[in-house]
């Protein structure tokens, strides 16, 4: 049987309740550090995210929204697929900021700032707060620099096979203004079934942007350890930067979560 959407949020105005309302609550916005000016303002299309990491912040600095089911409601053992429609990435090199004067500029962008940095959609133990030792597996829109380039990204899947470039080169000022040429979508489709027995979990990750897509099928044992709890802490969208420099940005549009 086809996937059953059980959960959605429109993020329109900086909304983050799900319609129709769900026993899981609205998604909650978290962040790794609060020094590193996560902020948030929504606008008539959605909700727009700002990180900034210095060249001193230690670990990685993330702008987080993440639905949290509750204890024992939804099992490692689900199959499950995310959606997430995003638009407007920029990065920059200084931190201003995050009011509509100072987001997406307009012009050309190849800065270096922020690069490598993702966009992701992640499964984890937990709760809002992304902390440098939470246990999660993710399917991310990696913006990188060195690449020049935008890819699907599978982290740490045992695979270990990386996806060449969706677009390149890097300029982000491509992105702007929005438009359904430009727009971002992005899947994670995961299945935990026979989890504990097999050790680990199996995905699809899939991304496109405007008429160009790509896909990339894994598996990831990041959520196998001893002691691990049985369901899931936390699932949503997370953005992050672990080695960039700047302040990065994005817009999001819509979340939903289906389940077989």
């Amino acid at each position: 049987m086809p996937p059953i959407e059980v959960y959605s949020v429109d993020f329109s105005n900086a909304n983050l309740s799900p319609v129709p309302n769900h026993p899981w609550g609205n998604m909650k916005q978290g962040t790794t550090n609060p020094a590193d000016h996560p902020e948030s303002f929504g606008d008539s299309h959605g909700l727009n995210l700002s990180v900034y990491r210095s060249a001193t912040t230690v670990g990685p600095s993330t702008n987080t929204v993440y639905v949290l089911p509750g204890a024992g409601a939804l099992p490692v053992e689900s199959r499950l697929l995310m959606r997430l429609e995003f638009d407007l990435p920029w990065a920059q090199s200084t931190y201003a900021p995050l009011t509509p004067p100072n987001h997406h500029p307009h012009g050309p962008n190849t800065t270096q700032a922020g690069s490598p940095w993702a966009v992701g959609l992640g499964v984890k133990f937990g709760n809002e707060n992304d902390l440098p030792t939470d246990k999660q597996i993710a399917v991310t829109c990696q913006f990188n620099r060195t690449l020049d380039g935008v890819r699907l990204n599978t982290p740490g899947s045992l695979q270990n096979d990386p996806a060449a470039n969706l677009e390149s080169p890097l300029d982000y000022a491509n992105y702007v203004p929005a438009s359904n040429n430009n727009r971002f979508v992005m899947e994670f489709a995961f299945c935990g079934f026979k989890f504990s027995t097999i050790g680990h979990a199996v995905g699809n990750g899939a991304l496109s942007i405007g008429r160009n897509s790509d896909q990339r099928v894994f598996s990831n044992a990041a959520l196998s350890f001893a002691g691990a709890p049985t369901s899931i802490g936390a699932l949503g969208v997370a953005l992050v930067t672990a080695q960039g420099v700047g302040q990065i940005m994005v817009r999001l549009r819509t979340f939903s979560i289906s389940i077989w």
